[in-house]
């Protein structure tokens, strides 16, 4: 269906027409899809290169006998952690008997 509405002029409450690759070209003409394409790839460079040099640094951090090396692998997987623990505890507390739905 996806390939049929961007080949028509399929409008919610219309039959639509085939109008074939039009709106690919429409699209590709357009000035601000082009600077957006754009700005995806330079964000995603840049993203991409900052969490690998990050990722690196931290685990040659880590790989040494540093102090506090068990708190600071801990902190490390916080963010991991926090969100899983707290949907645990939310939807647990759907299930008991005094506060089920």
């Amino acid at each position: 269906m996806a390939i049929y509405f961007s080949l028509s002029d399929y409008w919610v409450g219309s039959p639509g027409q085939f109008v074939g690759l039009n709106n690919y070209r429409e699209i590709l003409g357009n000035d601000v899809f082009r600077q957006t394409v754009q700005n995806s790839f330079v964000f995603t460079g840049f993203a991409l290169t900052l969490k690998t040099v990050l990722g690196v640094w931290l685990a040659v951090l880590l790989a040494r006998d540093v102090r506090f090396k068990r708190l600071l692998r801990g902190a490390v997987l916080l963010p991991w952690v926090i969100p899983t623990a707290l949907s645990t505890l939310g939807c647990g507390g759907c299930s008991t008997r005094s506060t089920a739905w």
